[in-house]
């Protein structure tokens, strides 16, 4: 009588514990989760660099892992060539949104508490946290002006736990505003 769950099995096993089966799985996990810390307005301090690193292997990993699962040819070339398109547009996605980032840190006066700019043609001010930072506000600038990368902003600190951003809003006017920030100890 033949054991047909032995044949089953290592093929199984040699699918699931496979080095770049493996990869992929745990990007999309990380993936998962960075999905879920956004929702919560929390995230990395180099976001955008660690997604378009992710989505690049999770796409190279799984055109690698495709060869144990897909015996037939065409379903693979089709399988490659879906994922190459969405690498494609990937990498042109992230070259037109975020090539143009600039980040600018500071803290405050003690150098207990950090905060992070990412500014494009807008500002994005995050708390820093280690790892990860917290979105506090949002600055919108004319024309997109950036105030943080030509230092045209003043940083003021009160008590307790304000923050206030006085910045200049466009390239020929000394047209100033200014934004209250709450943050945490």
């Amino acid at each position: 009588m033949t054991n047909y769950n032995s044949d089953i099995q290592p093929n199984i096993k040699n699918k699931v514990l496979n080095i770049p089966v493996i990869v992929f799985i745990l990007t999309v996990l990380l993936k998962v989760i960075m999905f879920i810390l956004n929702g919560s307005d929390i995230f990395f301090i180099r976001q955008k660099e660690l997604d378009i690193f992710l989505t690049i292997l999770m796409l190279i990993m799984a055109i690698i892992s495709m060869k144990y699962f897909f015996k037939d040819k065409v379903i693979k070339i089709t399988f490659a060539t879906l994922i190459g398109l969405i690498l494609i547009y990937s990498l042109f996605r992230w070259l037109l949104l975020y090539s143009d980032i600039n980040y600018i840190s500071f803290s405050s006066p003690d150098g207990e508490i950090g905060f992070q700019v990412e500014e494009t043609g807008h500002a994005k001010i995050f708390q820093t946290h280690g790892l990860f930072k917290v979105h506090k506000a949002n600055i919108r600038t004319n024309n997109g002006y950036k105030t943080f990368t030509n230092d045209t902003y003043s940083l003021e600190w009160k008590e307790p736990n304000t923050l206030i951003i006085s910045y200049k809003i466009y390239y020929a006017d000394n047209v100033r505003d200014e934004i209250s920030i709450k943050y945490d100890n």
